[in-house]
């Protein structure tokens, strides 16, 4: 029997495209639905990495703004209203902080009090490097470098707390990912924007960690021919290790009071004093040697080349507050003045000073050994390692309060370890 092929008609056909097509319809939206999650999660991603990229910027930011603020400090540098150093601008350290010699007394909690909060910003541009701006005095109106629109470039703004009753300070540093005035100094700001806030507390290492028991100390023998001394405060002229052949003559003495006996206040042999030059130089500064020679504080000066009395002169005085390191001999051969009355210097010397004129220095000398020759002043104290020799007539002045400022007023800011804190 033949069978005929079965023909199918024009109705089924339909059907069957119809079926196929609502298959790849079905596949196009589960695809499309597919796709549209597989977008969702990218933008979100996208987003996500934006935000953890905004946020690194501006605790980085945050945090390079105490680095900076600490290091400014310490540089002591003068600098103009950008920050940037220049001989005719002002000091960096005093024209933030108060640094009150008078305050500077053994009970007083601190010395130094905020001057003002804002105003101290800076943007880092789009070469790497930091455009800041550094206000100068109390009616000074803070201002935000600017930069182009909508960049997405770090900045922050520090501000300086008041004092604690232990002498320490809160710093605090407010960083955003953009130049906004807003963000920056009244702590508000814009959606889009990544906002960081990093506090700490620094604190101020003496630049001496306490007074000298005399108005010269001397770890070997004092020869000198005459030296004239005064003291309100101390009676201890001279304390050496070794022998003293000198014999003091009191001057500067209130009207009235009766002159001490010769050979008052002269202790020679003593051997309470520490015993070796290191052990010397710690009880005075309270760290070692070279520990204090790298503080960011210190300034190094090599000598001969830098350590005559004018440059000495103008290098204190383009550094308040910062001790002045001299790396071997120093001749100190003209009568200028190093240091004043209300920003008193440490001179430490790894070699000898001689002294050839009549140089006057307000502050603490130390010294390898000193050779005190013409008619010098120091008003302060005196400390040498070795030997004190001399044909000259030096006058030391035992000046308690300009002693205690530099204990209390000079040295180095530190982050205390502990007090990081995010806001």
């Amino acid at each position: 029997m033949i069978r005929s092929a079965r023909r199918e008609t024009p109705c089924r056909r339909s059907q069957r495209g119809a079926g196929a097509l609502i298959v790849v319809l079905l596949l196009f939206v589960v695809i499309s639905l597919v796709a549209a999650y597989t977008s969702r999660s990218m933008i979100f991603e996208q987003q996500t990495s934006a935000n953890y990229s905004r946020s690194s910027v501006a605790l980085e930011a945050a945090e390079a703004g105490i680095g900076w603020a600490v290091g400014m400090l310490n540089t002591a540098q003068a600098v103009d209203t950008a920050c940037v150093p220049n001989a005719t601008g002002t000091p960096f350290r005093t024209s933030y902080l108060v640094l009150d010699p008078k305050s500077a007394t053994p009970v007083a909690p601190t010395p130094w009090i905020s001057a003002f909060g804002n105003g101290l910003t800076c943007v880092r541009t789009g070469d790497g490097a930091w455009t800041c701006s550094c206000p100068v005095g109390a009616a000074a109106t803070p201002s935000v470098p600017a930069v182009a629109a909508n960049a997405v470039q770090g900045s922050f703004a520090v501000q300086f707390g008041s004092p604690n009753p232990n002498g320490s300070m809160l710093l605090t540093s407010t960083a955003c990912t953009t130049a906004d005035y807003n963000c920056l100094l009244q702590s508000t700001w814009k959606s889009g924007q990544a906002v960081a806030q990093v506090q700490a507390t620094v604190a101020l290492k003496g630049a001496i960690s306490a007074p000298p028991p005399a108005a010269l100390t001397s770890g070997g023998a004092v020869s000198v021919t005459n030296m004239r001394v005064s003291s309100l405060s101390n009676l201890v002229a001279i304390d050496s290790a070794g022998a003293s052949s000198t014999n003091p003559t009191w001057v500067g003495l209130p009207p009235g009071t009766p002159l001490p006996p010769p050979n008052s206040g002269v202790v020679q042999s003593d051997t309470s004093l520490p015993p070796t030059a290191d052990m010397l130089f710690t009880s005075v500064f309270g760290t070692s040697r070279n520990t204090y020679q790298w503080l960011p504080s210190t300034v190094f000066l090599q000598c001969p080349a830098q350590c005559d009395a004018a440059t000495l002169s103008s290098t204190a005085a383009a550094n308040p507050g910062r001790a002045l390191w001299l790396s071997g001999n120093a001749d100190l051969a003209s009568a200028v003045t190093i240091g004043s009355p209300t920003g008193p210097v440490v001179i430490i010397a790894t070699g000898n000073i001689t002294t050839s004129a009549a140089v006057r220095i307000y502050g603490l000398v130390y010294a390898a050994t000193l050779t005190a020759n013409s008619t010098p002043l120091i008003q302060g104290a005196a400390v040498v390692e070795g030997d004190v020799t001399g044909s000259g007539t030096p006058t030391i002045v035992y000046d308690l309060g300009l002693l205690t400022w530099l204990r209390l007023a000079a040295g180095t800011f530190a982050v205390v370890p502990g007090s990081w804190s995010l806001k």
